[in-house]
């Protein structure tokens, strides 16, 4: 199913011929893929135990060579044993990742995670020299055949190290066989360009370019308030997650949920006498995906079937008040039954009520603790979505740093206005603002209407402000209780006389 929607195109090109094999490669790879219904298993942790195991072996036999100049391809084993090991521990938690995926069947009969195929697949059509570009345009045209899903777009940086360690282990044995037999003659394996490879992979960050490469992401970019496309990283990844989630308990893929979601972001009927922040809310695609409220729509649109753990989830969501306060009586309920048969057979009708009142009040401080340990379990914290603000605060998201203190004396009033220059000029942004949030000590006396400690706290705000004047940044301000001072009109407003308590 072919997604209409742009490509970001990589910051690196490659010419129209690499880019016209690659795409061929890759849409052979994709069609030769058949899936099997099934989850990989055991698969690509045999496939990883049998490369750690021969490479071991390699290793081992590398130091017993005592004579003659080892060949470029040994020369390339001896000097990158390290890197080789520090990939096969990072694998052994990737082919975990791998396992999970579903199997599909390639022409050779074998049933492995697709991407463990497309890998094997690009290393050959790059001839063994991995690039970004390469990855880009080999993945996009594998998209054109069929979406992967974000689990299997994650898993491709494991998957190519899987599939390179396997060559490098294969073609290891072959060069230390062909040296042993032609000497300094032997042929050349091209193990500097799988190495090459290896090393490629771990040199950059991949977030970007696999991120990119999401139809999901891409799709979630066309949010009709733009909200999405100006998160940080990692808020845009916890609403492809949810994405994955929803999609993996419906009955649709990926792709259609996220077009459902931005859809209903677009049809969203919101009263022309809504306030702006409640109008772009509901036309934010994050609202028909992570809000319990919002997303009802969206789960039942596409026949939702949660886990078992996702239901006792939803329930504790939807009636908190009610599982808490029933399960709190509950307990204290089967905690005084449970304690108080043990005196039935010794005490008559008055002791076992005594008895009960008593119990009360500890079971019910248990029953508390228990309900709290189990909310708090069952519930697990969803981090809030963030504004990407690295590059700059917007105009719309303009904000005040505001530091609430009290007064007490000229070195510590000068410590506050210095440590507030601190904070502007490691943080200087047109759109942010700071302020000192200030108070009198309290005493026995009301606080007269002129006092020192205010007037050298306005005069170094004041100095502050003239130092910076020909700054497009954000000015200084004091805000004093019950009376607020603008040094730019340099006046006070609202001034209200404080009274004694």
């Amino acid at each position: 199913m072919r997604i209409e929607v742009p490509w970001a195109a990589p910051t690196l090109k490659l010419g129209e011929g690499e880019q016209a094999g690659l795409r061929e490669a890759a849409k052979r790879a994709a069609q030769a893929c058949g899936w099997t219904g099934s989850k990989c298993g055991s698969r690509p942790r045999d496939l990883f135990r049998r490369s750690a195991r021969k490479l071991a072996e390699l290793e081992r036999k590398l130091f017993e060579l005592k004579s003659g100049e080892p060949t470029d391809d040994l020369q390339w084993m001896y000097d990158n044993l390290r890197l080789v090991r520090a990939d096969l521990q990072d694998l052994e938690s990737g082919s975990k990742i791998l396992a999970r995926l579903p199997a599909v069947r390639t022409q050779q009969d074998e049933c492995i995670p697709r991407p463990v195929a497309l890998a094997r697949a690009l290393i050959q059509a790059t001839g063994f020299r991995l690039t970004e570009p390469a990855f880009f345009y080999f993945i996009q045209a594998v998209e054109e055949v069929e979406p992967l899903r974000l689990a299997e777009l994650g898993a491709m940086l494991p998957a190519l190290k899987l599939a390179l360690l396997e060559l490098i282990s294969d073609r290891g044995w072959k060069a230390l066989e062909a040296f042993k037999a032609e000497g300094e003659k032997a042929p050349s394996f091209g193990l500097g360009r799988l190495i090459r490879s290896l090393r490629f992979i771990g040199e950059i960050d991949w977030k970007e370019t696999l991120e990119q490469l999401s139809i999901v992401h891409r799709l979630l970019c066309l949010d009709p308030v733009g909200v999405y496309g100006r998160m940080d990283f990692e808020s845009r990844e916890q609403y492809r997650r949810r994405v994955a989630s929803i999609a993996s308990h419906s009955d649709v893929s990926e792709a259609e949920v996220a077009r459902l979601a931005v859809r209903l972001a677009e049809d969203a009927a919101v009263d022309r006498e809504a306030p702006d922040a409640v109008r772009d809310r509901l036309r934010h695609v994050g609202y028909y995906l992570i809000d319990h409220v919002g997303s009802e729509d969206l789960l039942h649109q596409v026949n939702y079937r949660p886990s078992v753990g996702g239901w006792i989830q939803r329930l504790f969501r939807n009636n908190p008040d009610e599982i808490y306060i029933i399960g709190v009586e509950f307990v204290t309920l089967i905690t005084v039954v449970f304690l108080i048969m043990s005196v039935v057979m010794t005490q008559g009708g008055w002791g076992l009520v005594l008895g009960a009142l008593l119990l009360i009040l500890p079971a019910t401080q248990a029953a508390v603790e228990v309900m709290n340990y189990l909310m708090t379990t069952v519930l697990t914290p969803r981090a809030l979505p963030k504004i990407d603000f690295s590059k700059g605060v917007d105009p719309d998201s303009a904000t005040m740093v505001a530091i609430p203190t009290l007064l007490i004396n000229e070195k510590q009033i000068r410590g506050l206005v210095d440590d507030l220059e601190v904070r502007y000029l490691v943080n200087r942004d047109p759109n942010i603002f700071y302020a000192l949030l200030t108070d009198l000590p309290d005493t026995a006396e009301p606080a007269q209407e002129q006092d020192a400690r205010i007037d050298l706290t306005i005069s170094l705000i004041e100095g502050l402000n003239r130092k910076y004047a020909d700054e497009p940044y954000g000015g200084f301000y004091l805000f004093h209780r019950h009376r607020i001072y603008n040094p730019r009109e340099g006046a006070w407003m609202g001034w209200e006389r404080k009274r004694g308590k």
